[in-house]
C-alpha cells in the first residue's frame, strides 16, 4: 500500500479549566486561537475544553464564550455545582466520597464523563492540560481530585498542570494547606506542573507598555490599580499560547512528501518530555517577552529576557538556582534566527546544570501569536524553564503552612471534611522530598 495513502492524524489536547481561576484564564487562551489551531479546537470550531465549576457564576456560557469570535465553548461540555468549597481543599476534594449535598453526588463522574467523550472526538487524544489554582477550595481541591482521577482513566497520556499561586500577603488564611495539599497531589499525578507565582507578575505589568513583560500569574486579587482582571488574563493567554500553539519545528515525519511537514499539534506532549526528563522534578516556570520596537531583533531580546527571568526570583536566588532542562519558542520569526549553540549561549543566565548536555529544546514559528481585533502581536520569547528556584516557593508554602500546622490553626475545617493529620504529614512529607531532590540535582 503507498505510504501517500494514509493522512496524518493530527494530536489533540483538552484543556480541562477547574474553579473561578481557571474559567477566566481558558477562554482568554481560546480567544487567540485560529480556526486551523492543531489540537486544540476541533474541525466545527469548538473548543476543545471542559469547564468545571461548583458554581455557575463564571463557568456558563455567556461569560465564556464572551470576546471570542472564531471558536466558542460547548454547551454540553460544562459542569456546574449548587454550591462553592469554602476555600478548603478538602471540601472540594473529597466531596465524593460522603458529601452527596443537594443531588451533587454525581459531581465528579459527571466531570469525567464529559472529558471522555470529548477524548472520543478527537483523532488522536495525546494530552490533557488542566488549569486551576492553588488557593482555593475548587481549584486545588476539585483541581486535585481531576488530576487524579484523569491519570487513572487516562493512564497513557500525558497531564500538563498550569496553577495559579496565590499572593504571599494572603488572599484567605488557608491558602498554605491549600498549595501544599494540592502541590503534594499534582507532583504524584501530574507529568509537568507551571507555576505561575501572583507575586512576580504585580510588580512588573503595565498596560501601556508593548515592551516585555513577565508571564502573568493569576486573576485573583490584583493589588494594583493599574490592573484589571481583563489585562492581567489577556497577558496570560499571550504567554500561554506562545508556549503551546503549533509551530514549525514540531511537525510530521513520515515517508510521504505530501505530510512531511504538517503540524501535527504535539507541542504539550513534546513540552513534557523536553523540561521534565526526571520523574521526580516536574515543576516549571513560564516567562514571556514581546518585542519591544521594529528595530530590535531576536538577539536584542535576550537581555530583557534575562532580566525579566532574575527580577522574578525571591531575594538572590538567581545566583544560585540552576536550571535542569527548558524549551524556548521563538514567534513571529521573520528576521534571522540565532543559531543552537549562539541561543545556548545567550541563555547561560538561566545557568543549566552540567549533567544535562542537552538542557535546551528549540522551537520557532513564522507566525506571531494571534493578535486581538485592532491590535498588532509583535514577534515573542516564551521560555518554560525548570529550575531549581521552584524549591524557593515550596519552602515557603512548606513553612507557612507547618506553622500553622504546628498551633492546630484551622485544621478542625480540614478533619471535618475528612481530612486527618496524617494527610497533612504525607503531604508535609512530598513537598519536602520534592525540595531536597531539586536541591540535589544541582549539585
Amino acid at each position: 500500500m503507498s505510504s501517500s495513502a494514509t493522512p496524518v492524524a493530527a494530536s489533540s489536547s483538552i484543556v480541562v479549566q477547574v474553579g473561578q481561576c481557571g474559567n477566566q484564564l481558558g477562554p482568554q487562551f481560546f480567544k487567540l486561537a485560529q480556526n486551523d489551531c492543531t489540537g486544540f479546537v476541533d474541525p466545527l470550531n469548538f473548543c476543545r475544553a471542559v469547564c468545571i465549576d461548583t458554581e455557575d457564576k463564571v463557568a456558563n456560557l455567556k461569560n465564556l464564550n464572551r470576546g471570542l469570535q472564531k471558536v466558542k465553548y460547548r454547551e454540553g461540555n460544562l459542569v456546574n455545582g449548587h454550591f462553592g468549597r469554602g476555600s478548603n481543599w478538602a471540601m472540594g476534594y473529597n466531596m465524593e466520597e460522603r458529601y452527596g449535598y443537594r443531588g451533587e453526588y454525581s459531581f465528579m463522574e459527571s466531570c469525567l464523563d464529559k472529558t471522555r467523550l470529548e477524548a472520543e472526538r478527537c483523532d488522536c487524544f495525546m494530552s490533557t492540560v488542566v488549569m486551576h489554582s492553588l488557593a482555593g477550595g475548587t481549584g486545588s481541591g476539585v483541581g486535585s481530585r481531576v488530576t487524579q482521577e484523569l491519570r487513572d482513566m487516562f493512564p497513557n497520556r500525558y497531564i500538563l498542570s498550569v496553577v495559579v499561586a496565590p499572593l504571599s500577603v494572603g488572599e484567605n488564611p488557608m491558602q498554605c494547606y491549600n498549595s501544599l495539599l494540592c502541590c503534594s497531589h499534582l507532583s504524584q499525578f501530574s507529568d509537568q506542573i507551571v507555576v505561575l507565582e501572583n507575586d512576580n507578575f504585580s510588580s512588573k505589568f503595565d498596560k501601556h507598555s508593548s515592551a516585555a513583560t513577565s508571564t502573568p500569574k493569576s486573576t485573583a486579587s490584583p493589588k494594583s490599580a493599574n490592573m484589571g482582571f481583563d489585562q492581567i488574563n489577556e497577558q496570560f493567554g499571550l504567554s500561554l499560547a506562545g508556549l503551546l500553539f503549533p509551530t514549525d519545528n514540531v511537525v510530521g515525519d513520515v515517508r510521504a512528501d505530501k505530510y512531511k511537514h504538517v503540524k501535527v499539534g504535539m507541542e504539550v506532549t513534546e513540552l513534557v518530555r523536553g523540561v521534565c526528563p526526571l520523574p521526580n522534578l516536574r515543576f516549571s516556570r513560564l516567562d514571556s517577552i514581546r518585542k519591544s520596537s521594529q528595530t530590535q531583533n531576536f538577539e536584542g531580546m535576550f537581555p530583557t529576557l534575562a532580566n525579566v527571568y532574575k527580577s522574578s526570583m525571591r531575594s538572590e536566588s538567581h545566583l544560585t538556582a540552576k536550571c535542569i532542562s527548558c524549551v524556548a519558542v521563538l514567534r513571529g520569526a521573520n528576521d534571522v534566527l540565532p543559531k543552537y549553540e549562539t541561543l545556548k549561549e545567550r541563555l547561560s543566565f538561566l545557568r543549566p546544570v552540567d549533567w544535562n548536555p542537552f538542557w535546551l529544546d528549540f522551537w520557532t514559528s513564522a507566525n506571531s501569536v494571534v493578535s486581538l481585533p485592532g491590535q498588532k502581536s509583535p514577534p515573542s520569547v516564551s521560555l518554560c524553564s525548570n529550575s531549581s528556584s521552584i524549591a524557593g516557593y515550596l519552602e515557603l508554602v512548606w513553612n507557612w503552612a507547618r506553622a500553622k500546622y504546628e498551633h492546630n490553626a484551622y485544621l478542625h475545617w480540614y478533619e471535618k471534611f475528612e481530612c486527618s493529620k496524617s494527610d497533612f504529614e504525607d503531604a508535609f512529607n512530598v513537598v519536602e522530598s520534592v525540595v531536597r531532590d531539586y536541591k540535589e540535582a544541582i549539585t
